[in-house]
Order: structure tokens, then sequence, then C-alpha cells
């Protein structure tokens, strides 16, 4: 029976090699464990030069990083966070980042990190926040949903200090503000001269007119018989004084239409009445209202509000049919003014800062009410405005 081959023993193969053999084989060897450790050690400082750099990054960043565990508790926190909060940053570890959130704010603060948690991606609010000392800042907190070893989920949150763009904010809107009562008080001041030139003109004017044309009358009574001239000359005057008599009219209603007067829905009616005279298109008011209760001053408004909306549509989208729609629903009167003209993009239209747009939508806000557009290029226009018909409480 044949044995099988036996393996040889390294032991003895290395024995059986010369000295020099072995020797030199060593050497080699230890070179090569010489270059691996050198390579490793490279590779370590450089592991420890970008880790350097990483923690450099995350404790001296402009703004404030920490890691919340999924109770809200602090996990970790880079320096600048911690200068935010004005707490020693070992100090913070473990404590809640609830206590740090103004009492106002904590309802938001909860929804905004339990969204964070379940629905992932990027979770974005501002809230108020209290350093250790009491101070209040107004921080922009962003959340980023994450899972370590698998299950244990955490946030990671960058947050800054917005106190200063809060305030420019504050500002930005007071001055807005500003400019809107000032615009407001402008338009009503601009109202009261209308209607006071208005009373002028039909009292002081229309006056003089009308007594001139029965001076003419009575002129050609007593000296026109037989004076074929002087009837011609006061009947060509007659004429004139008409003519200046129906300018007179227009000018008045136009400063101050007097419908006006009797109630929103009359004077809308009269100024489709105007619009079709005057365009030679087709102009209708529906509404299942009798009379809506608007002050003079919301009235006047509401009225200029359409009327510059009908300007356009003859100006501009030369329409051939406008619609006015007016409905109350509760306590707001909801506008809607539709023509069938050449429409326009309301983005491109925004860009190019159309004044008249801009008055239509300062009028309605300065009454606390809102203005939508819509509008395409060879679709017509639709405009439709919702105002209040009693002042708010409150503005903003």
């Amino acid at each position: 029976m044949n044995k099988p081959p036996s393996t040889p023993d390294p032991k003895s193969a290395l024995a059986s090699l010369p000295a020099e053999t072995l020797l030199h084989e060593l050497q080699v060897h230890q070179i090569e464990l010489e270059m691996q450790n050198e390579t490793l050690r490279q590779s370590q400082r450089e592991l420890e030069q970008s880790r350097d750099r990483y923690v450099d990054l995350y404790d001296f960043a402009p703004i404030g990083y920490l890691t919340l565990s999924d109770t809200g508790q602090i996990a970790e926190i880079n320096l600048t966070g911690a200068a935010l909060l004005g707490v020693e940053r070992k100090q913070l570890l473990s404590r809640r980042f609830a206590q740090f959130i103004a009492a106002g704010d904590r309802d938001c603060w909860h929804s905004h990190f339990s969204a964070a948690l379940k629905q992932g991606g990027k979770q974005s609010c501002e809230l108020a926040l209290i350093r250790e000392d009491g101070g209040v800042f107004h921080a922009q907190m962003d959340c980023l949903h994450i899972t370590t070893d698998g299950f244990t989920r955490m946030a990671r949150i960058a947050f800054s200090d917005i106190s200063k763009r809060k305030i420019l904010e504050d500002e930005l809107k007071e001055s807005q503000q500003l400019l809107r009562n000032l615009a407001e008080k402008t338009a009503l001041l601009r109202e009261e001269e209308r209607k006071r030139i208005a009373r002028e003109v039909h009292d002081e004017l229309g006056q003089i007119l009308t007594a001139l044309r029965m001076d003419v009358a009575l002129l050609a009574l007593r000296f026109g018989e037989g004076n074929t001239a002087l009837l011609e000359k006061t009947q060509g005057m007659t004429v004139l004084l008409d003519q200046a008599n129906g300018c007179v009219r227009n000018i008045v209603s136009n400063l101050r239409p007097a419908a006006l007067d009797i109630g929103i829905i009359p004077a809308l009616r009269w100024l489709c009445n105007e619009y079709a005279v005057h365009s030679g298109s087709s102009c209708v008011l529906h509404t299942n209202e009798e009379q809506v209760d608007l002050s003079e001053v919301r009235g006047v408004a509401v009225f200029r509000i359409v009327q510059e909306l009908l300007t356009n549509a003859a100006r501009h989208a030369r329409a051939s049919s406008v619609k006015i729609t007016l409905a109350q629903l509760d306590d707001n009167l909801h506008i809607a003014v539709c023509d069938n003209g050449k429409g326009f993009d309301p983005a491109l239209q925004e860009k190019s800062q159309s004044y008249g747009l801009l008055g239509i939508r300062e009028r309605a806000i300065a009454l606390g009410g809102q203005v939508e557009i819509v509008s395409a290029p060879e679709q017509g226009t639709a405009v439709t405005i919702v105002v209040p018909t009693k002042p708010q409480r409150s503005r903003t």
C-alpha cells in the first residue's frame, strides 16, 4: 500500500538554507515592515490632522451645531452653540434643549422637533431662545434627522442668532406700515380735495354758466326780434354754454360721482355705464346684493380699485367684454373683475413694477384686504379683491 507524499516542514526548509540567504530574507522582511509602519504612521498623522481640522471647523464655526437624542437631550454641541446659550459645553451635555426655548415658542419647537424625527429631511423654523443669564435672542433652527447604529434616532441641528435680522425686519415692516398709512392718508386727502373741487365746480361754475344761459336767452327775447344776426349769435352762445355745462357735469362726475353718495352698488353700476359709453365695450355688474354697508372711506377705496381695473381693461387689455361680480360673504366684500382682453404674465408684470396694479394692491392692503390676479397671454384677466366691510381691530 503506497503512502501519501508528506508535506515539507517550513522549519526544516529554513534550516537547510545557507546562513547568508536566511539573513538576507530577514533583512528584506524587516525593511518591508518598517515601510509599512511608516505608511501607517503617515496615515495616522493625516487622520489626526483631518480630525483637528474637523474639530476646529465644528467648534469655531460661525453658527451653533448640536446633536439631540430622540428625547431632546443634548448629546453634542460645539463651542459656538455653547457660547450662544451662555453655558460651558460640558455643563450642557444631557440637558434638555427645550429648557432654552422661550415659553411662547415651546409648542412650535415640539411640533418642529417631532416632524424632524418622523418625516426626515430638513425642517426649519424660527424660535426665541433664552440664554442661561435670561437674555433672549431669535434663532434660525435647521434640523436634520439621522439614525445611528441602525435604529437610534437623533437630530442634528444648526442654529444661528438672527436677532439683528429680526430687528431689521421689524423696522422694515414698521417703515412699510408707515408708508401705507401715509399713502392711505394721502388718498383720503385727495378724495376730500376731489369732493371739495367737485362741489365748488358744481355750485360756483355751474351756477355761473346757468346764469349766463338765462341772460343769453333773455337777451335774445328782448332784442332778437327783427335782428337776425343777434339771434344767430345768441343761439351759438347757447350751444356753447350747453357744451360747457356738459363738460362741468363730466368733470364733477369724474372727480366725485354722485352715485357714491347713494352706495357702492349704484356707484359701480354708474361706472359700468360710463365704461360702456366711452369704450364701446360691454360692461355688466352681477350681484344679488341690494345694499352693502360700507363706510364712505371704504366705499370710495373700492370704487377707485374697480375704476383702475376698468381703465386697465380699456387701455392695456383692449377687452371687448368686462364682467364685474360682487358678493358679501360674512364680513368680507368679494369683487371679481374679469375681462376677455389680451392678458399678461403676472410674474413679468410684477418685475416691470406696474404702478397701476401696485396701487390696487396697496389700496386693498390699506383696507385689510387682499388681491388675487389670474391672467395669461391671450386668455384674459381675472382680478379678485377681498376686503373687510368693517375696519379690522388690529393691523400689522
